[in-house]
């Protein structure tokens, strides 16, 4: 599909998949808030982080990473 561009917006197959995804899949929407809910909640409340929780820090930076690269779907660029 070659992208359209609607009013200054590029919509691409990506994008309407991305898009389909969470219409079809609410527990999709409630992950993806879940994972900016758990990186808040670690930064907020353990901005010093104690010992033996750096695995958890890092996988709230992980989970930040994929997030990342889904809303930069929306950015209307194909790979």
């Amino acid at each position: 599909m070659t992208p359209i561009n609607i009013e200054g917006i590029v919509v691409t197959e990506k994008l309407i998949s991305f898009i389909k995804q969470f219409q079809n899949d609410p527990e999709f929407m409630d992950a993806q808030i879940g994972v900016i809910d758990n990186a808040i909640t670690l930064i907020a409340c353990d901005c010093v982080c104690e010992k033996g929780r750096e695995q958890e820090a890092l996988n709230a930076i992980a989970d930040l990473c994929f997030l990342k690269r889904d809303i930069r779907l929306l950015e209307g660029k194909e790979d």
